[in-house]
C-alpha cells in the first residue's frame, strides 16, 4: 500500500499568562530596580510575563491610596492572572483590608505570588466577608 507522508500544521495552544508586579519601597531608585528585577525573575520562573511593575514610594500603608487604585485598575481591566509582590503586607498592613483585597483577587482568578514566602499566597475565606 502506497501511503503519502502528510505533515500536520500545528497551532501553538500554550496559554500566555500575564501579571503585574507591585513594589512598596521608599529606597533609592537602584534598590527599587533591584527589587523589580527580583519580581521579574520570579515571574519568568513561574511562566508569567509581567506587563507592568507598579512602584509605591509613599509612606502610607493604608489600602486607600492612589497607587492601590492603579493596581486594581490593572487587575480589573487587563487579562492579568498573577500579582507578584515582595510581601503581601506591601499592599496594606491592615488585616481586614488585606483579607478584602485577597478575596477580591480570588474572585478575579488572580494568583498572588509573594517573594517573602517564595510561593503563591492562598487565602481561603470561611465566608464571603462584606468587602
Amino acid at each position: 500500500m502506497n501511503r503519502e507522508k502528510k505533515e500536520l500544521g500545528c497551532i501553538d495552544c500554550r496559554h500566555n499568562y500575564y501579571g503585574v508586579g507591585f513594589v512598596k519601597s521608599r529606597k533609592s531608585e537602584s534598590k527599587v530596580m533591584s527589587m523589580s528585577k527580583e519580581l521579574l525573575d520570579s515571574a519568568i520562573e513561574n511562566g508569567v510575563k509581567l506587563c507592568e511593575i507598579i512602584v509605591d514610594d509613599g509612606g502610607s500603608t493604608d489600602i486607600d491610596r492612589t497607587v492601590i487604585d492603579e493596581l486594581l485598575s490593572w487587575l480589573e481591566k487587563y487579562e492579568i492572572s498573577a500579582l507578584f509582590v515582595r510581601s503581601i503586607f506591601d499592599i496594606t498592613r491592615d488585616m481586614d483590608d488585606l483579607i478584602c483585597f485577597m478575596n477580591r483577587a480570588k474572585h478575579m482568578d488572580i494568583a498572588i505570588y509573594s517573594l517573602e514566602f517564595g510561593t503563591m499566597v492562598i487565602y481561603e475565606p470561611n465566608t464571603d466577608e462584606g468587602c
